[in-house]
């Protein structure tokens, strides 16, 4: 009578390791480079977000007055949730064609992994497209969805900003026109945010990639599309853009792209936040003996992670698209460039 051994399962094991490292060796990393990653303690963290509302004041006659500043903050609860998927083995199949069986294993393991290695970027992408055709809208930590026109500045300002920006193809013009936006953002204690000091990161789908490597990588700029001369490309020499992230994943809404602020070392130092209490890993029997093993009458395998995508800080992922008029704000800058 067949019985699963623990030979039988190192050799299941090793094929279903092997198959689903290969699919994370070669996955997607850019999602790191604008996606805070938070760790909670549980399946949820209540993360506090403090606005800024320090300031100098002149405090009169001899300086015998002192004035306040007050502490705004702001929180958000972010929570992760069970995802994975299975494999179920059965010691009868098995008994008649365990090489088929361990076969099966690697195939779902190599599929397993590839849908495990994209499950992030997937969730980055759902975020910025937040909103956008069936996409439900994430809401940010001001109440607001993650992308509007009327985001708070907060702090002692009563002002807004927007990083939901139409009328916006990509061209290196508009590039230019979205930095300089972005460059002069303020917070709540009326100072510049800075945001550009890092160099922002593009994020085009692939149907820019041409206007992208342009506009980006090009020492001399000659604009095909538009007939232009070639000319020193002060976009690259002089704006500090860091390497675009140019992916097929955005294909679904191709008159749209990003600028985004490098994530930082907080998770909240972001426009996107990823929440995960445990990364994807899948069980094992090996530990388990051979009496043990000869009475199961199944292997189940479990690829489980507990995961989740949330809105960090807005003013740090801006999104442009082709579609619609022209923002007010916007047209200005261009009027003045």
């Amino acid at each position: 009578m067949y019985i699963f051994s623990q030979p039988t399962v190192r050799r299941i094991e090793d094929t279903i390791r092997y198959e689903w490292a290969n699919q994370w060796r070669d996955a997607p990393t850019w999602q790191y480079r604008i996606t805070g990653v938070e760790k909670p303690t549980g399946e949820t963290s209540t993360i506090q977000f403090r606005e800024p509302t320090v300031k100098v004041y002149r405090l009169g006659p001899q300086g015998a007055g002192m004035i306040f500043d007050p502490t705004i903050r702001k929180q958000m609860v972010y929570e992760a949730e069970a995802v994975g998927n299975g494999l179920k083995l059965y010691r009868r199949q098995m008994a008649k064609q365990e090489e088929v069986g361990i076969q099966t294993a690697g195939e779902w393991a190599e599929e397993a992994g590839q849908a495990a290695a994209y499950y992030d970027v997937r969730g980055t992408v759902g975020l910025m497209h937040s909103g956008l055709g069936t996409n439900p809208v994430v809401t940010a930590f001001d109440g607001l969805p993650l992308f509007s026109k009327l985001h708070p500045v907060g702090g002692a300002s009563d002002s807004t900003y927007s990083n939901e920006h139409n009328g916006m193809p990509f061209t290196a013009e508009n590039l230019a026109v979205g930095w300089a936006y972005i460059s002069q953002l303020r917070h709540g204690a009326d100072a510049p945010r800075r945001l550009t000091d890092q160099g922002l990161i593009v994020v085009l789908p692939t149907n820019y990639k041409f206007r992208g490597d342009q506009a980006l990588r090009a020492d001399w700029y000659s604009d095909v599309l538009n007939a232009q001369a070639a000319a020193v490309n002060t976009l690259k020499t002089g704006y500090g853009f860091q390497e675009p992230i140019i992916d097929p994943e955005f294909a679904a809404f191709p008159d749209t792209w990003f600028l985004c602020v490098p994530a930082g070392r907080r998770p909240t130092d972001s426009g996107l936040v990823l929440v995960q209490d445990e990364p994807f890993s899948i069980n094992t029997y090996t530990h388990l003996d051979n009496v043990t093993l000869g009475t199961e009458q199944t292997l189940e395998y479990h690829q489980r992670a507990w995961l989740g995508f949330a809105a960090g800080q807005p003013y740090y992922v801006h999104r442009f698209r082709a579609s619609g008029v022209i923002d007010a704000y916007m047209q200005q800058i261009k009027d003045n460039f």
